[in-house]
């Protein structure tokens, strides 16, 4: 499955992107907003780490 970014810094929709590509762009994080490729409406948008196939790519939190 390939996902859309949203880019708080350029106030853009980059991609899509594969999981493995997402980890390489500047600021991904678990805060990104992200949804998936076909998506259509604002609620398929979501933070990385609120999506099980992007959650296992981010660095574990501080303190775990």
């Amino acid at each position: 499955m390939r996902f859309w970014v949203y880019d708080e810094a350029k106030k853009a929709v980059l991609g899509p992107h594969l999981p493995v590509t997402l980890r390489k762009l500047p600021g991904f994080g678990p805060e990104t907003k992200v949804a998936p490729e076909g998506a259509r409406a604002a609620k398929d948008w979501k933070r990385a780490k609120e999506c099980p196939e992007l959650a296992a790519l981010l660095p574990p939190a501080p303190g775990r």
